[in-house]
C-alpha cells in the first residue's frame, strides 16, 4: 500500500532559512512543508537534487513566522497555486501580515488530519513575544516530531513527542562560543534565556528523554547557529548523552539540503486502523 514509508529531506535549516519536506510513498505526489524560509525557486532547485522526482507541494506547516520560517515570496506562489497553510491561532493576525492569503490559511488548536494520508498535532513552545509550534505528523510509516525555535521543552511537548520514528529538533547554539562571540549582551541573554533557542546540551537533554519512549531510526539536528556552534559540537553533544544516537543523527546545514531520511514502521497504529 502507498504511504508505508514516507521520506523526510531537511532542504535548509539556519537563519538563512529553513524549510523541510515531508514526503508519504511512491505514488503519492503531493509533500508537506514544515516551515517555507526558502523562496519558491530554491525549494524547487534544492528538491529536484534531493527529493524524490516529481513532488508538488500540498500543504504548509509554520513553526511561526519570523522571516527565516516565511519568506513573502510564498504569497505570490499561493496566490497562483493555493494550499492550505497550517498556523496556531496565535499567529494568524501575523501570518495575515506577513502575507499569507486568506484564503489559505488555516488556523489550528491542536490536532487535526491533513487528508487521509497524515494526522498532525500542534504544540505551543516557547520563543519570544508568540512562541513557536512544534509539530508531530503520523502517518501509516510511523511518527515524526518536530520542533525548531524554542528556548526550552515544555512538559506538553516532551509529553506528545513519544513513539517516535523520526525527531527533528533544534540544536543552535554552544553556551561557550555563545558567551564569547561579539554580540551584545541583550541579544546573547534572549537567544540562551527560556524563550530563545535551544542550546546543544539541552537539545541533548531533551533527545535523552524522548528516545526512552521512542524508537528513532533518525535525529536531525536543526538551526545551528552560524556564529556560536558547529556541526561536531551539536553532534558530539548527542554523542556523549546518547551514544546510541551517534550514527543515526544527521546534522542539518543552511546551505545545502540533507540526504533524504526514508522511514518506515509496520507497528505504527495507523497501520492497523
Amino acid at each position: 500500500m502507498d504511504g508505508q514509508f514516507a521520506n523526510l529531506t531537511v532542504l535548509g535549516s539556519g537563519s538563512s532559512g529553513n524549510t523541510t519536506v515531508l514526503s508519504f510513498g511512491a505514488l503519492t505526489r503531493k509533500c508537506l512543508l514544515i516551515d517555507a524560509g526558502l523562496s519558491p525557486l530554491a525549494v524547487r532547485k534544492r528538491m529536484a537534487e534531493a527529493c524524490i522526482p516529481g513532488l508538488v507541494v500540498g500543504a504548509i506547516l509554520l513553526t511561526h513566522l519570523d522571516t527565516d520560517h516565511w519568506q513573502r515570496g510564498w504569497a505570490r506562489q499561493l496566490e497562483r497555486n493555493p494550499v492550505p497553510v497550517v498556523v496556531r491561532s496565535g499567529h494568524r493576525a501575523k501570518a495575515l501580515e506577513a502575507g499569507v492569503p486568506a484564503s489559505c490559511l488555516r488556523v489550528v488548536a491542536d490536532t487535526f488530519q491533513l487528508g487521509t494520508l497524515a494526522s498532525v498535532t500542534a504544540i505551543e513552545v516557547p520563543h519570544d513575544e508568540r512562541g513557536s509550534t512544534a509539530y508531530v505528523v503520523e502517518s501509516v510509516a510511523g511518527r515524526v516530531g518536530y520542533a525548531t525555535d524554542l528556548g526550552e521543552c515544555p512538559r506538553a511537548m516532551l509529553d506528545a513527542f513519544t513513539d517516535l520514528d523520526v525527531l527533528g529538533l533544534e540544536a543552535n547554539y554552544d553556551p561557550a562560543m555563545q558567551r564569547a562571540s561579539p554580540r551584545p549582551v541583550f541579544l546573547k541573554e534572549r537567544i540562551m534565556g527560556p524563550s530563545g533557542h535551544l542550546s546543544n546540551e539541552q537539545c541533548a537533554d531533551a533527545v535523552a528523554e524522548i528516545s526512552i519512549r521512542s524508537h528513532l531510526q533518525r535525529l536531525l539536528l536543526l538551526h545551528l547557529s552560524r556564529d556560536c556552534n558547529t556541526p561536531a559540537l551539536a553532534a558530539g553533544a548527542i554523542a556523549r548523552r546518547c551514544g546510541e544516537l551517534a550514527d543515526r543523527t544527521i546534522v542539518a546545514l543552511r546551505n545545502e539540503p540533507t540526504a533524504s531520511v526514508s522511514f518506515a514502521r509496520a507497528a505504527c497504529p495507523l497501520a492497523a486502523a
